[in-house]
């Protein structure tokens, strides 16, 4: 697990729904507008639960479709891909609000179609944090009076602050290939996308000790494809992320099965494509973690997932992990219903 000096990192399973934290270059990389709101709470059958809240939009600022083109950049040829922007808000707490972080975030993104399927893509992320210390709660060894604990007994523990503010630079780039970019297809679905990014690029400085401890740098590589399976209306959508900060790292790795019942019509888009999916992911060394989602229309999609935990921690929360639900509403993909 990633972490935040004595915080753990946020991380989700359905990592692209807040894509600037895994990537500033996913923002509105495939879809011109999407919104996402995402609860993840865990181990709240050890202690006080973490509790992780987010919610974010992304945006096309500029695009061929917005220039009067009836295609869109994904269905023309070489060239400018258009901008992106996102805004982000995460709210991040340990235990009983012992330790928090939120966090607000704006991002941009833009890059080049190599061809008519490939697309490279580039993106920065500026963020503001407010991260704040709350050690009343804390017990330490030096108010044990030789009976139990006192807590009118001095801690002797030399905190500096409770609560500063920090600034975050983060980037990342991405490759998208889509083989069915001018089709709908269920039955031809291939499409696909590599990513790496880097942040804590400025190198922000905890607070909260008196000892130099600068934020080590976080480096995530993410992959994921969507391949129909030759079977009628279904398709399989493996996908894995890999993070790193410092001695730490996390990697989860996994697949959906999409099943979909009812298929786009090619010109009017009169009726749209509606899907239902489960999947199983591995969290190694952490959790496995089983999934599932109901989209509706290209527009609205619901999802949630459970956490097993598998790590040492099982035998104190008896295999108990926790939920993650979200929600997320984008525009369907213009490409599907240009004119003849």
């Amino acid at each position: 697990m990633l972490n935040y000096s004595f915080a753990q990192e946020v991380h989700f399973v359905r990592y692209k729904e807040l894509s600037a934290m895994a990537n500033p270059a996913l923002v509105a990389s495939e879809a011109n507008v999407k919104a996402s709101v995402i609860n993840k709470e865990q181990w709240k059958s050890v202690t006080n639960s973490y509790k992780t809240y987010g919610a974010s939009i992304e945006f096309s600022i500029l695009s061929e479709a917005k220039k009067g083109n009836k295609r869109t950049s994904s269905s023309s040829g070489k060239g400018f891909s258009g901008i992106n922007a996102g805004v982000m808000f995460i709210s991040d707490k340990a235990g009983a609000g012992i330790l928090s972080r939120n966090r607000g975030a704006v991002s941009l993104s833009s890059g080049v179609k190599i061809n008519e399927r490939n697309v490279l893509l580039g993106g920065v992320m500026g963020s503001y944090m407010q991260c704040r210390l709350d050690h009343s709660g804390f017990l330490f060894p030096n108010q044990y009076n030789g009976y139990g604990y006192d807590a009118n007994m001095a801690s002797k523990e030399n905190f500096v602050v409770q609560q500063y503010t920090a600034l975050d630079v983060g980037s990342g780039v991405l490759w998208v290939y889509d083989h069915n970019v001018k089709g709908f297809d269920v039955n031809k679905l291939f499409n696909a996308h590599i990513g790496f990014s880097m942040y804590n690029l400025v190198r922000a400085r905890s607070e909260y000790i008196p000892v130099s401890n600068r934020e080590k740098m976080r480096f995530v590589i993410h992959g994921d494809l969507t391949k129909s399976t030759g079977i009628r209306n279904m398709a399989i959508a493996p996908e894995f992320l890999l993070q790193m900060q410092g001695p730490a790292s996390e990697l989860l790795i996994g697949s959906m099965v999409k099943h979909y019942f009812s298929q786009s019509t090619r010109y009017t888009g009169k009726n749209k494509q509606n899907s239902f999916g489960y999947g199983l992911y591995y969290r190694v060394r952490d959790a496995l973690v089983f999934s599932g989602s109901l989209e509706l229309r290209e527009q609205y999609s619901f999802f949630a997932s459970y956490d097993l935990t598998i790590s040492k921690l099982r035998y104190a929360s008896n295999y108990k992990g926790g939920f993650e639900v979200g929600i997320r509403y984008t525009t369907p993909h213009s490409y599907l219903y240009r004119g003849k």
